[in-house]
C-alpha cells in the first residue's frame, strides 16, 4: 500500500484523482498528512525508553505502573500503542518455545512396548515375572507368554 501511495505523489500527466482511480488507493489517502508527535508523547516515549532499558521484561502493565510512579498520567493502552510505534516488546518466553523447527529430524523410538523389528541385538521378553533368587534378591525373568526374536520380529512360545 505505501509502494501505491509513493507512486500517487509523483509528478506525472494524470491527476491525482485519476492516479487513485488505476492505482486503487482512496483519495483520502492521497492528500492524508500525519501529524507529528506531541511533546507529551515524546516524553513518554523517552520515560518508556529508559524503563525498557532498565528492565527488559517489563510488559505494558508494568510500565504503565512505572510511568504512573514517576508522576505521568497514562493508560495501558496508550502505553501499548506508543511501544507498538517504538518496536518494543517484553523479553519473556512465548509460546511454543518447545516445538521442534521444521528441519529437525525425527528419530524412530526404539523404546516403546511395540516390536524392535529386528533392530536390537537381542532377544526381548514382552511380559516378565519377578521371581526370588538365592541370596535375598531377585530377577527378572522371560514372562510364560512369548519373547519376541530380534533377527526377524517373530514369536516364539517358551
Amino acid at each position: 500500500m505505501s509502494e501505491r501511495r509513493a507512486r500517487i505523489h509523483t509528478e506525472h500527466a494524470l491527476v491525482k484523482t485519476r492516479r487513485c482511480a488505476l492505482l486503487n488507493v482512496p483519495r483520502s489517502s492521497a492528500y492524508y498528512r500525519p501529524a507529528p508527535a506531541s511533546a507529551r508523547d515524546l516524553a513518554l516515549m523517552r520515560a518508556i525508553d529508559e524503563i525498557h532499558l532498565r528492565w527488559p521484561f517489563y510488559g505494558s502493565r508494568r510500565l504503565r505502573d512505572e510511568i504512573q510512579g514517576q508522576g505521568h498520567g497514562v493508560n495501558r493502552k496508550r502505553v501499548q500503542r506508543l511501544m507498538r510505534q517504538m518496536g518494543l516488546r517484553a523479553l519473556y518466553p512465548r509460546r511454543r518455545t518447545s516445538r521442534p523447527g521444521k528441519a529437525h529430524k525425527i528419530y524412530p523410538y526404539c523404546c516403546g512396548s511395540y516390536p524392535s523389528s529386528g533392530r536390537t541385538r537381542s532377544g526381548r521378553a514382552t511380559s516378565a515375572i519377578a521371581r526370588p533368587a538365592s541370596g535375598g534378591s531377585w530377577r527378572l525373568l522371560p514372562g510364560p507368554e512369548h519373547v519376541w526374536n530380534a533377527s526377524g520380529g517373530s514369536r516364539r512360545e517358551i
